[in-house]
């Protein structure tokens, strides 16, 4: 009983409060980010004390839905934008959708709350279009979540005395053909790539959101008739307009996508951690060329990219491409302190902490009218907000929560491992494939809640 009253918190006397913050920020650098806007909240709100309950992404999202669907929720919780926020505003009370994704959902409820009142208040008019689309079920519906900043997915970070060394010009190196040639028989090239195979969701990170917008762009280039929604009509469960398919209804590109990822995997140096990869690029020692992460690796390797010794550049063929996620905070329903965690959140849309939040995680914030340049002159407001730039979302905003995203990571880890052939790779195609249904009902199923969900639980 003590651990769980722990768990559940307390405050330490009447007049102190404490909030709790389910995240998954446990690295140094992540919870520095954190703390600072903690910090900026408690300034103005001394009798405050907030705790973030960090974890692991999956430890994480593991202890919030235990404690949500026991109706015993923190003050807010970490949801990236899209899918793995509005599963909660999307909740089902009767049915399993994994059993038949064809199946019609009449009984659904919300575990967070509508913030349109704060919205109006604080965001209205001040977020990117594509950021604001996704905190809502369906054009015109409610607003579900406060988001703090925005981060690009589709980057690679590479030593430069290395391929300075061995490659000299990196542009030659560092190409999606030369990467990915067209001609499977190509020996391995001369690299190491630094990757942590037991952190699954890098892996679907290095597939899904690096080398296939990549190969997207490829085939874009070389016919411009190509479907250039394809990565959209393929996360959304539709038939894309391009890229053929197998006999088994396989998608052709996806399956190049999977070719190149074994393909490198020759390369591969592995590592416990997706953070122990990510500084190994920056030792002088390293034997490492590159690695491919989000630019929440900038927080990482901060010193060595503004002394030049790592270089980061989109990954080689999505440099018009920008694959992005935001990290967002709902208000739960049933929340402890209801009206202190709704001005933490206040808090969280601010400028001032969002400017702060991005300086010190390596992000760019959710506010598109704070001019914002990373300390490292790249990464901008202004380059989100291009319109000749093209904003992908990413995987997280697309998979709901029955979609069988362990055993996709599953079958990535054992197609990249050593020794891996072809029948792995068909493994992994295949429960793609078969999951793609399951993304199409998740897209109804969003039209379909927004059209009842015609109540919400008030803001206090």
């Amino acid at each position: 009983m003590p651990m769980l009253l722990a768990v559940l918190g307390c405050a330490d006397n009447p007049h102190t409060i404490t909030l709790e913050v389910y995240s998954w920020w446990d690295d140094t650098a992540e919870r520095t980010a954190f703390e600072a806007v903690a910090q900026m909240h408690h300034d103005t709100h001394s009798n405050v004390e907030v705790v973030n309950l960090r974890n692991s992404s999956v430890d994480a999202r593991r202890e919030l839905s235990l404690r949500l669907l026991a109706e015993a929720p923190p003050a807010t919780f970490q949801a990236n934008v899209g899918t793995d926020l509005l599963r909660w505003a999307l909740v089902d009370t009767v049915n399993d959708p994994a059993k038949d994704v064809r199946e019609r959902y009449d009984e659904t409820k919300s575990l967070i709350t509508d913030l349109t009142d704060l919205y109006n208040r604080e965001l209205a008019g001040r977020l990117t279009e594509p950021v604001d689309s996704m905190l809502r079920l369906a054009e015109g519906s409610a607003p579900y979540a406060v988001p703090i900043n925005v981060h690009r997915l589709n980057y690679l970070y590479y030593n430069k005395k290395r391929v300075d060394e061995k490659y000299g010009d990196p542009d030659d190196l560092l190409s999606i053909d030369t990467l990915c040639p067209e001609s499977p028989g190509q020996a391995p090239l001369e690299i190491n790539i630094s990757v942590a195979l037991d952190d699954e969701w890098t892996l679907i990170l290095f597939v899904f959101e690096n080398l296939l917008p990549a190969l997207i762009e490829r085939e874009i280039q070389k016919d411009p008739d190509f479907d250039d929604e394809f990565y959209t009509h393929l996360f959304r469960g539709l038939e894309p307009a391009d890229g053929g398919r197998l006999p088994g209804g396989e998608s052709v590109l996806v399956k190049k996508a999977l070719e190149c990822a074994q393909y490198l995997s020759q390369r591969f140096t592995n590592f416990p951690r997706w953070t122990e990869a990510v500084r190994d690029v920056g030792r002088p020692e390293t034997t490492t060329t590159f690695t491919v992460m989000g630019d929440w690796a900038n927080a990482l390797l901060e010193q060595e990219l503004s002394e030049g010794s790592v270089v980061a550049k989109p990954f080689p063929g999505t440099g018009g491409v920008y694959v992005y996620t935001s990290d967002t905070f709902p208000l739960p329903i049933g929340a402890e302190y209801p009206s202190e965690a709704l001005e933490l959140l206040r808090t969280f849309a601010n400028g001032d902490a969002q400017r702060e939040f991005s300086r010190l995680k390596g992000s760019i914030p959710a506010r598109s009218d704070i001019h914002f340049d990373s300390p490292l002159g790249w990464n901008t407001t202004e380059e989100f907000e291009s319109p000749s730039v093209k904003k992908l979302l990413a995987t997280s905003g697309y998979f709901p929560v029955y979609y069988p995203l362990d055993e996709l990571g599953g079958d990535l880890g054992r197609m990249l491992s050593e020794g891996a052939g072809e029948a792995r790779v068909n493994d992994a195609l295949r429960r793609f494939t078969d999951a793609e249904k399951v993304l199409g009902r998740w897209q109804r199923r969003l039209l379909e809640g927004a059209a009842r969900t015609t109540t919400t639980t008030p803001m206090p």
